[in-house]
């Protein structure tokens, strides 16, 4: 062991370990899930059109604007 590390063993590693993955896998499967949700976003934006009044081809304009709305409280539009 080098100095100033400490080294977690069993259960409480184990535990550790999943927590770190998991929140890497959640991040990631945030930005994967925002990804389609952009063009939607990208053309409310440019046209000014009213969310209700956005074509169908991009999906529901529902989950176009809370993907807005939670890329924005994250930061990710600033």
């Amino acid at each position: 062991m080098l100095d100033g590390q400490v080294q977690l063993g069993g259960e409480p590693a184990a535990r550790a370990s999943h927590s770190v993955v998991s929140r890497r896998s959640t991040a990631a499967e945030a930005r994967r899930a925002a990804a389609p949700a952009l063009p939607g976003i990208v053309y409310r934006l440019s046209t000014g059109c009213q969310w209700c009044m956005l074509p169908e081809r991009f999906g529901l304009w529902q989950t176009i604007h809370k993907r807005l709305v939670r890329w924005s409280a994250d930061g990710g539009a600033g």
